[in-house]
């Protein structure tokens, strides 16, 4: 099944009319009132009450192909109303799923398929950590099956999005040292990975080729590209630097340490951050894609 990820924007424009197109879709849509005028008004209504209508004790929900783009649909619909009431509907959803086991358990794989999955468009580990914490609290979810949330909401705890990231450390090929909060540009790209990794070898070979990131990267003060290696195989890194652009600062792991002390948790064997000018978090274990797209 192929779901469809819609511009939240043309999605608005469905939604303001009332989900004309209800009558065309097996998912039970809420009519907006009509004495709510404003875009946000009926935005936040429809965020509020857009599963009122929808039953979650039917079973074999999984099964009904029209559940999963409505999360869609939902979710990409949350980016247009303010934080707290996106926070407060997606715990009202949870809250709403979690009685029925199974619709519970259904509605977890969505959210980490769409939220939590670096791959994902819609992607937001803020909107996730929500989440996490109406299942970890959930009386439905037996001790065990509430590690792996518990895992991923440390995950999402770390380096959040506005948080200043931990320092690094790092020496070059050529012995030259320096630290991630001693570079000086509007924007740091940083990408932490395994030399010995095929897909790390892929993505270093889109970065290199990016035209956008080649375009940035000529003035230094916009754009600064820092690699980490943050293993101990220092040997057999230095003979790998053919993978790297020289314009790039291509460094290892000084203290060794980054990742024992989870200053960063890496969720495969590479991560992107996107950060700014103060070295906050922008964009977090995200694709080379979502950051183009950002730049851009």
């Amino acid at each position: 099944m192929k779901i469809k990820i819609v511009s939240f924007i043309l999605f608005f424009f469905i939604a303001i009319s009332c989900y004309s197109q209800a009558e065309h879709s097996d998912f039970p849509y809420p009519a907006i009132p009509s004495e709510l005028k404003s875009p946000k008004e009926r935005a936040t209504y429809l965020a509020a009450h857009y599963w009122d209508l929808f039953d979650f004790s039917t079973p074999n929900l999984n099964e009904q192909t029209y559940v999963e783009q409505a999360w869609v649909n939902f979710v990409d619909f949350l980016e247009l109303i303010s934080t707290t009431d996106a926070e407060k509907a997606l715990k009202n959803t949870f809250h709403n799923a979690e009685p029925y086991e199974s619709t519970l358990k259904y509605f977890m794989e969505l959210a980490q398929k769409y939220l939590y999955s670096v791959d994902s468009p819609l992607k937001n580990e803020e909107y996730y950590r929500v989440i996490l914490e109406v299942i970890i609290n959930s009386s439905t979810l037996s001790d065990i099956e509430k590690v792996k949330p518990q895992h991923q909401l440390a995950v999402t705890q770390k380096n959040r999005t506005g948080t200043l990231v931990p320092n690094i450390l790092y020496q070059t090929a050529q012995n030259v040292k320096g630290s991630l909060y001693d570079i000086e540009a509007v924007y740091t790209l940083l990408f932490i990975h395994d030399f010995d990794c095929h897909t790390c070898q892929m993505e270093l070979d889109e970065l290199r080729k990016s035209p956008l990131i080649q375009k940035l990267q000529q003035d230094k003060q916009q754009l600064v590209v820092l690699t980490i290696y943050p293993y101990d195989s220092i040997k057999e890194w230095k003979n790998h630097q053919d993978s790297y652009d020289s314009t790039w600062i291509n460094g290892y792991d000084v203290t060794q340490k980054m990742l024992e002390n989870e200053d960063y948790i890496l969720r495969s064997s590479s991560s992107f951050y996107l950060l700014g000018a103060d070295k906050k978090v922008i964009l977090k274990d995200t694709n080379l894609e979502t950051i183009e797209s950002l730049l851009n």
